[in-house]
């Protein structure tokens, strides 16, 4: 008896052997479809970048708000000073409270000082009349902010918002009023926080008798 090759076995057996390979076609359009989910998706993840940043730069403005508190509780209910008060900036009497790994932005800019944040300097003794150095002395807590974050450029400890010059222009000299998604992050008198739009906040420095700023209102 005579075998022989089955002929569509023999066609199987050498089609498995058969080099495959893009073409030139398929090849660019598969790099087409990579470029459009990279498209797609770069800008969520430097969104979500950014958002853990706020996130991460509002937890330090927490953590130093408790620490305020904590140094409050121990100095007879004082808050803490600027640099004007000669050895009493709250960059230096803060520090036993919370170290000084959470006194910056990570996203600021500012390398020459070694903080990201400011008082508000109504809230230092003779900056104004009254004085607001005690959490005691505050009208109304919750509504007047103590520390905000600083503008790039500028390198106080505390910003200056002046009674007769609540300007926009005034205030972002010194405020990063932007910096995180057109917002910023505020640690109010009473120890709560707050990330607030600069759309609002504009309205509120135009806002007669607000006490965003001046504990008394404007």
């Amino acid at each position: 008896m005579k075998f022989t090759n089955h002929p569509s076995r023999s066609r199987s057996r050498h089609s498995l052997h058969t080099p495959w390979a893009f073409t030139l076609i398929e090849l660019l359009v598969v790099i087409g479809i990579i470029a459009v989910l990279a498209a797609l998706l770069l800008p969520a993840l430097s969104k979500a970048r950014q958002r853990a940043v706020a996130s991460k730069c509002m937890n330090h403005v927490r953590q130093i708000g408790m620490a305020t508190v904590m140094y409050a509780d121990e100095y007879d209910d004082n808050l803490p000073r600027t640099s004007h008060q000669t050895g009493q900036s709250w960059v230096q009497t803060l520090a036993r409270f919370t170290g000084t790994n959470v006194y910056r932005c990570p996203v600021d800019t500012n390398t020459a000082r070694l903080y990201s944040y400011g008082l508000n300097n109504f809230m230092t003794p003779g900056a104004s009349s009254p004085g607001y150095p005690r959490i005691a002395d505050i009208p109304s807590p919750a509504e007047t902010f103590w520390m905000t974050e600083l503008a790039d450029t500028y390198n106080g400890d505390h910003v200056h918002v002046r009674p007769a010059n609540y300007s926009a222009v005034r205030f972002t000299n010194e405020v990063s009023a932007t910096r995180h998604f057109l917002s910023a992050n505020y640690l109010f008198a009473d120890g709560h926080t707050e990330t607030r739009q600069w759309d609002k906040v504009k309205g509120i420095l135009e806002l007669t008798g607000s006490r965003f700023v001046n504990p008394v209102g404007h």
